[in-house]
């Protein structure tokens, strides 16, 4: 026992202090290694084949280590969501879609499948002041071409005024012609 104590206390002497400015920059750089372990960002990926994904259904996904959830609106129009709910994190994947709306099977939050921005939260009253069209879920764009939904997985660094166009492969376009 006197041996621990002893032990805490020479190991208390010695420890570090750190200042604000240092956590925030080992925060920082820890962030950067994290969102960046040497993958290609911002490049368009295929996600998973048109057919697999079911009418009114939700197919994940990982890409570049980032869970997605696919799906198709009513329209026809491909999505892709991350598969996490802003609110506590719980896979979107979980839940239930309607064929515009994916549900969070944990509090019932509502996301537009094709936008990810909240349309409702079903615990809110009239006198909260939360603005529930400020919050979006991550959202990354979605386009079908050559049998495949394709993802552009952009790296949250920079933005994007425009959807990047996803090039026409050679063979399709000699197929065409």
């Amino acid at each position: 026992m006197k041996l621990e104590r002893q032990f805490a206390t020479r190991m208390s002497d010695r420890a570090p202090v750190y200042s604000k400015e240092d956590i925030a920059s080992d925060a920082a750089e820890t962030a950067e290694r994290r969102a960046d372990p040497g993958f290609l960002w911002d490049f368009w990926y295929p996600a998973a084949r048109s057919s697999a994904i079911p009418w009114r259904k939700l197919l994940t996904a990982v890409l570049l280590e980032v869970p997605l959830v696919l799906g198709r609106s009513d329209e026809g129009k491909a999505f892709a969501l991350r598969d996490a709910c802003p609110h506590r994190g719980i896979p979107l994947s979980y839940g239930r879609f309607d064929g515009r709306n994916v549900e969070c099977s944990y509090h019932g939050w509502k996301f537009d499948g094709c936008s990810a921005q909240c349309v409702e939260i079903p615990s809110l009253t009239s006198q909260d002041k939360l603005k529930v069209d400020r919050i979006f879920a991550g959202h990354f764009p979605c386009q079908e071409q050559d049998g495949f939904v394709w993802v552009y997985m952009h790296s949250g660094r920079r933005t994007f005024r425009r959807r990047p166009a996803l090039e026409r492969s050679a063979r399709n376009t000699r197929a065409r012609t």
